[in-house]
């Protein structure tokens, strides 16, 4: 990994801003001497041998086909923003009106010219905090920067579209810093498509800053192949009496391990998620969720549910933290998962460390099957077995799926 480190050093962006060159730095210290062994056993668990990393996104004619993407576009109108094997397409891509005073421009960019708010986010980046966060700083070869200005309400949807075409083969590390100006909303949805099955490894961070009483709403819908592994990193930092939702589907990746770390340093912040993962076959998943409740006065809750079928293997460790001074805080944590194969195995841990008094806080976690009683119901009534257990997997997921944003059915999850 040295050797693919100074073989691509030079071709990145940023290269003559002497603070963003030292944390590149430190970056790839602190992955080469913490995380590297565990690279290694995720690119042999794809089989991607190290040789075969490339940052190019090997971007070929045909994938710059603005026709393409009317079928993945969101029934109601959004702002598409596209993303092709990693790197940032602008031709296939919306344009901004320049009327609403939204910033939206590729970070290699936003670097200089809005050098002050990218230093000033990226200085509270914590390099250990959320697996391979370090990687992606020190290898970051994409990435989008996008304002919303004070006392705005956006009213389309951001739509972050991740394509990975066909044939590509590709190694990528995307950063994305969005900063939500106090007294202002908006909505996010990030979302991730292989077409095909090609082999790649993407590496995603995402940045979500909001300043004071600001609204907003961020959803991620990770699609993976049979060939993909994929790291994403969801790092959010509310401002005083900032409501934020988050609402994030994996379904399905050879290798998918993701994190959402969320920091409540000011009072009166309501902080929501609504999760589900999914995988089958021989399919990996990982959800990491940290939510530090660190002021008095916010809360928090989370419900996370799984269902595992086949002889996949799925991970889910929630952790509330509670400090010395945060009374008055109401934090919940719950887990739900759903078993459906004797195969597949699930680890959960959800966790409370509270270390203030007059607070309410709760956390639990359950592993179950489909109920043999319900499905006879189903199936007395002429419903064949297949159809019964979709119903019922479609009922169980309902409290994630039914409000979000792009249409999901039981359809289209890999189980």
């Amino acid at each position: 990994m040295i050797e693919f480190w100074q073989k691509n050093k030079a071709s990145l962006f940023g290269t003559d801003v002497k603070w963003l060159q030292k944390m590149r730095d430190d970056g790839f210290k602190y992955f080469l001497h913490n995380e590297s062994n565990s690279f290694q056993t995720i690119l042999d668990r794809i089989s991607l041998p190290i040789t075969d990393l490339s940052l190019s996104s090997n971007l070929k004619e045909e994938d710059l086909n603005k026709d393409l993407l009317g079928e993945y576009r969101l029934q109601q109108k959004s702002t598409l923003l596209v993303f092709v094997n990693g790197a940032f397409v602008s031709q296939l891509s919306d344009k901004i009106d320049p009327a609403s005073k939204v910033i939206c421009m590729e970070l290699a960019q936003a670097v200089i010219k809005y050098r002050d708010i990218v230093e000033q986010c990226f200085a509270s980046i914590s390099i250990g905090a959320q697996p391979f966060t370090a990687l992606n700083l020190a290898l970051m070869n994409s990435g989008l920067f996008l304002h919303i200005p004070e006392n705005t309400v956006v009213n389309e949807p951001f739509h972050f579209l991740f394509l990975a075409t066909e044939q590509a083969q590709f190694f990528t590390n995307i950063h994305n810093l969005i900063v939500v100006a106090k007294n202002s909303k908006a909505v996010f949805l990030e979302e991730h498509l292989p077409i095909g099955t090609s082999k790649h490894f993407c590496n995603v961070c995402t940045e979500l800053y909001s300043e004071e009483s600001v609204n907003a709403c961020y959803f991620q819908l990770q699609n993976g192949n049979k060939a993909s592994g994929q790291i994403s990193n969801l790092t959010i930092k509310p401002g005083k009496n900032a409501k934020v939702e988050v609402h994030y589907i994996i379904n399905g990746s050879l290798f998918a391990r993701d994190s959402i770390h969320v920091d409540l340093q000011a009072e009166n912040i309501f902080f929501k998620l609504k999760g589900l993962y999914m995988t089958a076959g021989d399919e990996y998943a990982e959800l990491r969720t940290r939510v530090n409740h660190n002021v008095p006065s916010c809360a928090s809750t989370q419900l996370v549910k799984g269902v595992v079928k086949d002889a996949s293997f799925s991970d889910f460790n929630g952790r509330v933290y509670v400090q010395k001074n945060a009374i008055k805080t109401d934090a919940h944590l719950t887990n739900r998962n759903l078993l459906l194969s004797d195969k597949a195995q699930i680890k959960t841990s959800p966790e409370l460390e509270i270390y203030a008094d007059d607070v309410n806080c709760s956390h639990g976690a359950t592993v179950g099957q489909l109920d043999e009683q319900m499905l006879f119901y189903l199936r007395a009534r002429g419903i064949d077995e297949v159809a019964a257990k979709k119903l019922l997997v479609a009922a169980f997921v309902s409290e994630v799926t039914n409000n979000f944003i792009k249409n999901f059915s039981i359809d289209d999850a890999k189980i």
